[in-house]
């Protein structure tokens, strides 16, 4: 996958997050406010409040793998020169 469209997925990740935020936010005052409250609607918005730390933690996730250059442990994941498979590579590397 290209880094710009990990990048993407990672900033849909972190807006995601937001809007959950908001959503349940919303509902819950939306509850408050209402004459008869339900704690339906309640539990409903608390239940997609609790999705934002994961929406948080996969755009964390995301933005690092953005960042990290092409090796894995001191073996390049894409070996565009010889056009070796990785395990190949990683079995001469261990010969060695």
């Amino acid at each position: 996958m290209k880094r710009q469209t990990v990048k993407n997925l990672s900033y849909v990740a972190l807006w995601a997050g937001a809007a959950s935020v908001l959503v349940s936010g919303g509902i819950y005052a939306a509850d408050l406010m209402r004459a008869e409250k339900t704690s339906k609607r309640r539990e409903g918005s608390l239940f997609i409040g609790l999705w934002a730390p994961s929406f948080f933690a996969l755009s964390e996730m995301l933005d690092r793998i953005a960042e990290q250059d092409d090796r894995y442990m001191g073996v390049r994941i894409t070996d565009r020169e010889e056009r070796m498979p990785i395990a190949k590579h990683a079995r001469e590397l261990i010969q060695r």
